[in-house]
């Protein structure tokens, strides 16, 4: 999956060597410039089947920017979910800081909008999580929100788990559990 170039300030993941055959294991270490988590997030919903379920903790959606890799990530999402599929997004309602949980708000009303079913946490809680499930077999998980701050301008660090139901078995019961939990956005 690396092709061993660093390009100024990191590592960039070779989306190439992504088969689909066997179990995989991929460590996304992301620098300034890099966006491996975006391009092989947006890999993976292209190739999407069944479901995709989603925690996260921030969303952000820039009418203005329409270009920016957290929109082609939510339009990722709405495009699977206009095919049919199950696409499930909770969001942590940021109810401890006003912008983040307007930002949140604006990205799950767009989501709504467009056929994404949205669930929002209780405001009393803080559900911190960077969790992507799809198929009930791949999971992404780590430290990467979707915002132009820790898509495009963060070091941050994450981890795909591809073709392994097994361990995505857990974390599809635990975002179930976050899913009965949560809110819809009329709430």
């Amino acid at each position: 999956m690396w092709r061993g170039d660093l390009p100024p300030g990191g590592v960039r993941l070779d989306l190439g060597l992504l088969t689909g055959e066997g179990p995989l294991l991929i460590p996304i270490p992301e620098t300034v410039g890099t966006a491996n988590y975006a391009s092989l997030l947006l890999e993976l919903l292209h190739r999407v089947k069944r479901s995709i379920h989603v925690v996260m903790y921030r969303i952000s959606y820039y009418p203005q920017y329409r270009g920016s890799l957290s929109n082609e990530i939510l339009h990722g999402l709405v495009d699977a979910a206009a095919r049919g599929l199950d696409v499930k997004v909770l969001i942590d309602d940021c109810a401890f800081y006003p912008g983040s949980a307007e930002e949140n708000l604006e990205a799950a009303l767009y989501l709504h909008l467009h056929g994404v079913k949205i669930h929002l946490d209780d405001p009393s809680e803080t559900t911190h999580c960077k969790l992507v499930i799809i198929d009930g077999e791949t999971v992404l998980l780590g430290s990467t929100n979707w915002n132009y701050y820790a898509l495009e301008k963060n070091n941050e660090v994450d981890l795909a788990l591809i073709g392994l139901p097994l361990v995505a078995a857990p974390f599809e019961q635990f975002f179930h559990v976050l899913w009965e939990e949560g809110r819809r956005l009329n709430e």
